[in-house]
């Protein structure tokens, strides 16, 4: 949860540039994260451990593939339309309808790499020192993308409405 905290400050001061830290959307990413994503990634983890053990390269391919099929959407998909319910906004799949593609995408790009040094590498007692810093630069780019409009993803605005933007 502290990740995720730190995350959505270090988003809003540091890459934002905002003078005044909204309180309300730095609770909700939490709540979501906490209540949510940890418990779902903690799931995932053991169960990919479970389905293909050990170090392996095939083993380890198909932990990172899978990750990326199966769980990375399913993420996603909850992390904006949880999101979307704390906010109170009336269609709370609009915004992982809109932005979840750009999102996935950069994910492809990013979570392949550091899980596979994360399942090759990396010993199981340390593994969550570089999930937490892996996870806090991911979690940037969530709170990033949550505060994106549509417009700016695909520049058209048909969809700001259907999103409560």
């Amino acid at each position: 949860m502290i990740t995720v905290i730190a995350a959505y400050i270090c988003q809003q001061k540091v890459i934002s540039k905002k003078e005044n830290l909204d309180l309300g959307k730095t609770a909700r990413t939490s709540c979501v994260g906490f209540s949510a994503i940890a418990p779902l990634v903690y799931s995932w983890l053991r169960l990919a451990e479970f389905v293909c053990p050990g170090r392996a390269v095939m083993s380890i391919v198909k932990k990172v593939v899978s990750e990326q099929l199966l769980f990375a959407p399913v993420a996603l998909t909850t992390f904006y339309t949880a999101s979307s319910f704390l906010e109170g906004k009336k269609d709370i799949f609009a915004e992982a309808k809109a932005k979840f593609l750009p999102t996935y995408k950069t994910g492809l790009t990013y979570w392949p790499i550091v899980q596979t040094i994360n399942f090759a590498f990396v010993p199981t007692d340390k593994k969550v020192y570089l999930l937490a810093t892996a996870s806090f630069l991911w979690t940037n780019y969530l709170c990033y993308m949550k505060e994106k409009k549509v417009e700016q993803l695909y520049g058209f605005s048909t969809a700001r409405s259907e999103i409560g933007e």
